[in-house]
């Protein structure tokens, strides 16, 4: 039986194998099409001027390139804390909210070297042997899951997430509108708003999160207390949270300004510990606050697309990716959002490079998973074939 079962395991990998060939071959067959509409727009995509553009001279399927700007027309405010102070002319805010916490957890070393297990796996694996020894320490760390402490429940800045229908624990996202924002110079005639694939192609071209300051006041604290070390940082000690979650309640969202600094605590250390404090100066259910932006305004953009998909309105327009006349609504597309305002041939062929290059990393990746996969196949279906014959040679000699 075990035989078999070594034999089956070779087949299935074997299976996963053929399976991840099977989709590279997929990704090759998109990536080629997609190619093939990269190498079109080069000899398709024509140079306009916003300041200078006919509406009339846009078709449904035309491909154009323009120099531009992007502008945000309307913050986006981070609005469950701070509804004024964390807000930006961005694309996306994320705040993290997080709870100083006192648990209890168990720390394995190996009984004869002394070095510490790092992989849960391993620390099961050591117990079940004898081979690890464990004690149990008392930590205090940073945490976004529900607090170990019963006495300590998560409920900033709300008394009850559920009632309010999501979890303030951890990261939470805010996304500016695509109807918030659009590309025009100063003296452009013409605005040119943004589809999903725009606006998502804008957000992965705006490079990693900025930091944001929570609260950058610099006298924040009462006369003769240390400030605190980092502006990009707010904690609230758990008693004072209170008040901000029962202040929620009342209007569904944070303090404004005002708001917060005329607080009976506002200043006071002991209500707002300094954030790099440790136990025990920094009391146990303490929250802390910091938040990031993506996406800012951006100067001297070449745009790719297609403007004429659904024509102008009031001199606006949405850009969305080109696609070839018969490829279909699903088909490959060319959207462009290229900083610096390189030439048209010249970005059109940057991203067919950059996108080549990583289907590239990606087909070589699948591969190798491929091949290992192969193999483990192939040594199990062996290893049950020669384990059957010695079996059956053994029967033999018996008889």
């Amino acid at each position: 039986m075990a035989n078999n079962c070594k034999i089956i395991f070779g087949l299935l990998f074997l299976a996963l194998a053929f399976a991840v060939v099977k989709i590279g071959e997929q990704i090759q067959l998109s990536w080629v099409k997609q190619k093939a509409v990269f190498d079109l727009g080069k000899l398709s995509c024509k140079d306009i001027d916003l300041d200078d553009l006919t509406p009339a001279d846009i078709t449904a399927d035309s491909c154009v390139s323009f120099k531009t700007d992007y502008n945000i027309a309307q913050n986006l405010c981070a609005d469950d804390v701070l509804k004024e102070q964390l807000c930006a002319k961005a694309m996306m805010i994320r705040q993290r909210i997080t709870m100083y916490q006192k648990f209890e957890k168990e720390v394995c070393s190996n009984k004869r070297t002394g070095a510490p297990f790092e992989a849960d796996e391993d620390i099961e694996e050591a117990k079940a042997s004898g081979r690890a020894q464990c004690t149990t320490e008392t930590k205090y760390e940073w945490d976004h899951k529900k607090s170990p402490d019963s006495s300590k429940t998560f409920h900033f800045p709300t008394s009850d997430n559920a009632a309010i229908g999501y979890d303030n624990q951890g990261w939470r996202q805010f996304k500016n509108s695509a109807n918030n924002s659009y590309f025009a110079t100063d003296t452009a005639t013409y605005k040119v708003r943004l589809s999903n694939i725009a606006y998502n192609e804008g957000l992965r071209q705006a490079g990693g999160p900025v930091a944001m300051d929570v609260w950058p006041v610099e006298n924040f604290y009462e006369t003769g207390v240390a400030n605190r070390a980092d502006a990009a940082e707010l904690c609230i000690e758990y008693s004072e949270a209170t008040s901000w979650a029962l202040d929620y309640a009342n209007d569904n969202d944070g303090l404004t300004n005002a708001q917060f600094t005329n607080g009976l605590n506002y200043g006071k250390e002991a209500d707002y510990p300094r954030c790099e404090k440790t136990y025990p100066a920094m009391p146990v259910g303490t929250y802390k606050i910091v938040a990031e932006k993506r996406g800012g305004e951006q100067e001297n953009l070449r745009i790719i697309g297609t403007l004429g998909a659904n024509g102008f309105t009031n001199n606006e327009a949405t850009v969305d990716g080109w696609k070839p006349d018969g490829s279909g609504s699903t088909g490959p597309h060319l959207f462009i959002w290229a900083p610096n305002e390189p030439e048209t041939t010249t970005a059109i062929t940057e991203e067919s490079t950059r996108q080549e290059q990583a289907v590239g990393n990606l087909l070589k990746t699948m591969r190798n998973i491929s091949n290992v996969l192969g193999a483990i196949g192939a040594i199990f279906i062996v290893l049950g074939l020669i384990a059957k014959d010695d079996k059956g040679s053994s029967s033999s000699s018996s008889s």
